[in-house]
């Protein structure tokens, strides 16, 4: 009786370890898509606007590059093929929406960093179905 009480006692044990560790796993990485969220967000409001020089908006174009492929291989690494899948849905963006604060040489890969931060902030709402 001792043996089997012990038995329980052990599954029930390593149930909670597991547990817990996949908890700090998906804490962990919620942690990170925040950052990467941030970084999004800091790069959005860099946009440039008015008539920039080429360089400024190939640097910024670059910037948002950068960010995009960083963080696609992050969700497709470190969490879910759900997760990369979503945040590469690509609808072009509201038909007819213009962002005029967005200069017209960045506009398209504006639209393009909106996309990616709104399916971002959908993993990062809902990580039970993405982590």
């Amino acid at each position: 009786m001792l043996v089997i009480e012990l038995l329980v006692l052990s599954v029930i044990a390593i149930e909670y370890a597991e547990r817990k560790w996949k908890d700090r796993q998906r804490a962990r990485r919620l942690s990170h898509l925040q950052v990467l969220f941030t970084e999004g967000q800091d790069i959005q409001t860099g946009v440039p606007s008015g008539q920039p020089s080429e360089e400024v908006c190939l640097a910024w174009d670059t910037s948002v590059r950068d960010w995009v492929s960083k963080t696609y291989v992050y969700l497709r690494d470190e969490c879910s093929p759900q997760a990369s899948a979503r945040f590469s849905v690509n609808t072009g963006g509201p038909p007819g929406v213009r962002y005029p604060f967005a200069a017209l040489r960045v506009h398209g890969m504006y639209v393009k960093l909106l996309e990616r931060m709104d399916s971002l902030r959908i993993i990062i709402e809902t990580p039970d179905s993405y982590l």
